[in-house]
């Protein structure tokens, strides 16, 4: 017994342990969830500006070198219901030049090449827009690799639907899978932040993250580095926020500034927010979603084809589950459908070829096998009876 403690004690040792900094790095995190999960309301206009700029100092100003385009984004949330829109601009502003023409969208392209739309319920999310004539349907146990990646918490750097959000961060440091430290209090960008750095175990570059204790703790800079060489990938900031109710705060401009170490001009992406409203519970009718007839349904499943939509449809965000059942459902059957033909079809090759006696053989017995199969279905009912 005692050798067993012994060897119970020592297994605990060898388990990750959250040190001072980890639990100073889960405050911080969960401060910044708190706010965030507070917005349980939004109706957001915005505009992302896809451009270029010289300096740093450029970007945080918004004096772009060039604009290659701009995407005008709708993001409405009540509770688990999200309706997304984020539309490539048509019409550029007056100045403005697009240097990149319009990419038709593929499978592969994603943000300003595409026009993405979601309607969300929770697990279930719809998605039209990012490959031509398609819709990609997602369930509570599949994962949307694309996602929402633009809105005013996010600018393409927590990663779709804020999956790598600071929480994330923290609980690969309390796993033992990155390591973090509480780096303390920076002024960045004229702010004083309480600012961290969470990485992989002995990696040159880190994730540094800075939160303002005094505005929520929002997010308001962040910056990524390439884990061999340190050199940064991009740094950004949250240069405007507004204040809402119950002391709550949410940006309304932000801007990423790509690969700052270098010379010459920069990738510049800058979020504005147009209009807001975060207290009033958006209406049933905005969270529904139109397919035209013929649009194919993918559910990201490999074992499932693509499925035609049935006529014009549209869809409220409260009938994706029982709509995502309907067409697993539907692609189940297709699949069986198709193994049967598959098996008739073979069966039908081989009896136009010269058969041996291994071959008629063969067939006998699966022959056999299916009317003693049929036998004892049929006993075994009559004695139920």
């Amino acid at each position: 017994m005692q050798s067993m403690g012994m060897n119970i004690v020592l297994l605990l040792s060898l388990l990750p342990s959250a040190g001072p900094d980890d639990a100073r790095l889960k405050s911080l995190a969960d401060a910044y969830q708190a706010n965030r999960s507070s917005f349980v309301n939004v109706d957001c206009r915005f505009e992302v500006q896809f451009g270029k700029c010289a300096t740093l100092e450029d970007a945080l100003t918004g004096r772009l070198l060039e604009t290659r385009f701009i995407c005008d984004g709708r993001w409405i949330v009540r509770g688990p219901l999200v309706r997304y829109d984020f539309v490539r601009r048509s019409q550029l502003a007056p100045g403005d030049t697009q240097t990149v023409p319009r990419q038709r969208p593929t499978a592969s392209t994603h943000g300003p090449y595409a026009d993405d739309r979601y309607l969300i319920n929770a697990g279930h999310i719809l998605e039209s827009g990012l490959a031509p004539g398609n819709v990609s349907f997602y369930g509570p146990n599949s994962h949307d690799g694309m996602g929402i990646r633009y809105h005013p918490f996010n600018t393409d750097i927590i990663g779709p639907h804020e999956y790598s959000n600071p929480q994330r961060y923290v609980e690969g440091c309390l796993t033992g899978r990155l390591t973090g430290q509480y780096d303390g209090l920076e002024i960045i960008g004229g702010v004083e932040l309480e600012v961290v750095s969470i990485g992989l175990p002995g990696a040159v570059g880190k994730a540094r993250m800075g939160f303002d204790p005094r505005r929520g703790h929002l997010l308001i800079y962040m910056e990524d580095s390439d884990p061999d060489t340190g050199r940064r990938r991009y740094a950004a900031y949250v240069t405007e926020t507004q204040a809402c109710s119950g002391g709550r705060w949410i940006p309304t401009r932000r801007i990423s500034f790509h690969d700052p170490d270098a010379d010459g001009t920069h990738r510049t992406e800058v979020l504005i927010v147009g209009q807001l409203n975060v207290d009033d519970a958006p209406p049933d009718e905005v969270f529904a979603m139109t397919l035209p007839a013929g649009m194919q349904v993918d559910l990201g499943r490999s074992d499932l084809e693509r499925m035609p939509i049935k006529g014009e449809r549209t869809v409220a965000a409260t009938e994706l589950p029982a709509m995502y059942d309907e067409f697993v459902k539907r692609g189940e059957e297709l699949k069986r459908q198709k193994a049967k033909r598959r098996f008739f079809g073979g069966l039908q090759r081989m009896l136009r070829l010269p058969w041996s006696g291994t071959m008629w053989l063969t067939l006998s017995l699966v022959v056999a096998i299916v009317l003693l199969t049929v036998y004892w279905d049929r006993r075994s009912q009559s004695r139920m009876k």
